[in-house]
């Protein structure tokens, strides 16, 4: 391995991911796929937000992160995965303008 090569961290790799729509979308919808039964209606007609790096449903959207807290550094309760993570939150049509 050179200088110039390295292998990537679990940071780079997640960031990586988010970069490729294909890929994003993939772990979107990996993540959809374990949602309770009970919110899987919210997202019947979702909308992929490649900019926002989110799945946008009705009232709620799935929004991936590069980890839970990305401004805090890496530990036990912020760890960083190789695919980052994925959170359920409100989403609000305002939010659209963010």
């Amino acid at each position: 391995m050179t200088n110039e090569e390295h292998a990537m961290t679990n940071e780079e790799h997640a960031i990586e991911l988010s970069n490729n729509p294909t890929n994003l979308l993939a772990c979107l919808r990996e993540a959809k796929k374990v949602l309770h039964a009970n919110m899987l209606p919210f997202f019947k007609q979702s909308k992929f937000d490649f900019e926002g790096k989110r799945l946008i449903g009705e009232g709620v959207c799935l929004q991936w992160k590069v980890r839970h807290c990305p401004d805090k550094p890496v530990n036990y309760k912020n760890q960083q995965t190789r695919n980052g993570t994925v959170v359920l939150k409100l989403y609000l049509a305002k939010q659209e303008d963010e």
